[in-house]
Order: C-alpha cells, then structure tokens, then sequence
C-alpha cells in the first residue's frame, strides 16, 4: 500500500471511532458534541496515528534498521520499548520497529493532519443530521409501539444510520438496564418486543 492510503485507511478507522463515541455520548449519557475544539482534533488525530502504527506493522513488516541518534527519521525517538513518534501536539504513540518509508509516511499524515478540523466538523454536521432523523424516528416508534413501551416500561432513542435502519437504545425504566439493535419500520414492534423479553429475562 502506498503511503497515501495507508494513512487514509488509518483515518477512516479513526473516523469511525470518531462516530462511535458521538453516538455512545448521545444514546447513553445524554451528552450531544457541539463544536470540534483542538482536544477533539488532537484526540482524532492521536487515535488516527495508531491505526497508521497498527497497519503499518501489518502492510511494512517490522523490520528494525540501526540507526544513531542523528539518523533516526524526523519525529522519532528510541526508547526503552522500540521507538516512538513525537508529533507536535500530541501524545507518543510507539512502534516497535522502523520499517522502510517511514519519513513518507509521517510526512503524508502531517499532510492530511492539517484537514483534520474539517473531517471532523463535516462529520459531526452529518452526526447531527442523522440524529435528527433518529429523533423523528423515535417519536414514531412511541405512537406505533408506545403500548409495548409502557406494557415492559421501556424508553427508547435512536440514531438513524446512512443505509436507513435504526440503531436503537432500549431502555428500562425500572432496572438500570439498556440493550442495543438494529431495526426499522417494518419490524421495529417485534424487535422491542423481544428485547424488552431478553432484559427480564437477564
């Protein structure tokens, strides 16, 4: 893989970290993001640099080459358990071996770092978009299944996913209890009917 899609596949994975925790943020602390601020993107881009770590143990091997302090590429240093890549900014993130390219390859993520604010504030826009449907969603779900809500004292939320289903938060109203599923308009009643089941059931 060439440089530049080694980081782009490590920033999609972060990204999808990225929509996962806004959305376990929403559903289940009730906590909604309201602006990227710089320890968004240093957290975004800390997370961006492990996924490049990780796939660059996958896709470059760990080849370990000798060098001296001075040959050692731009924002590496050596330490006690490898090597570790000190961008500004952010916190160390270690690798254990240096493989062939890796100058291009913290080059190419400096590149695309500087973007990062952007990915993330069209991302969160899209979030937001997407929570609104889950809103509109949910209120129809309480007029068509609001009996069997009531019957297992259930709440429910919900974040409307890009293909169209649901991602759905059930909730007892009575235990301390929650269960996530995937649904839509179709068999929405059916799935809180069976896990509303399954949480007394546990």
């Amino acid at each position: 893989m060439t440089p530049e899609e080694l980081v782009n596949f490590a920033i999609e994975k972060a990204k999808t970290d990225f929509q996962y925790n806004l959305e376990q943020l929403e559903l289940y602390y009730d906590y909604s993001q309201k602006i990227v601020d710089q320890d968004f993107i240093n957290s975004f881009s800390e997370n961006s640099l492990k996924h490049l770590v990780r796939l660059i143990s996958i896709h470059r091997g760990g080849i370990e080459y000798l060098y001296n302090t001075s040959g050692l590429p731009k924002h590496v240093i050596h330490t006690q358990e490898g090597y570790a890549i000190h961008i500004s900014g952010l916190k160390p993130v270690t690798i254990r071996a240096i493989p062939k390219g890796l100058e291009e390859l913290l080059l190419e993520f400096s590149r695309q770092k500087r973007c990062f604010r952007d990915i993330l504030e069209s991302d969160l826009i899209d979030f937001k978009a997407r929570m609104l449907a889950g809103n509109i969603a949910a209120t129809t779900i309480r007029s068509v299944a609001g009996d069997l809500l009531a019957k297992y004292s259930m709440e429910i939320k919900v974040v409307s996913l890009r293909d169209g289903t649901w991602k759905c938060i059930l909730s007892s109203t009575v235990l301390e209890v929650s269960i996530a599923f995937f649904s839509d308009a179709e068999h929405i009643r059916n799935d809180i009917e069976r896990c509303s089941m399954r949480i007394y059931e546990d």
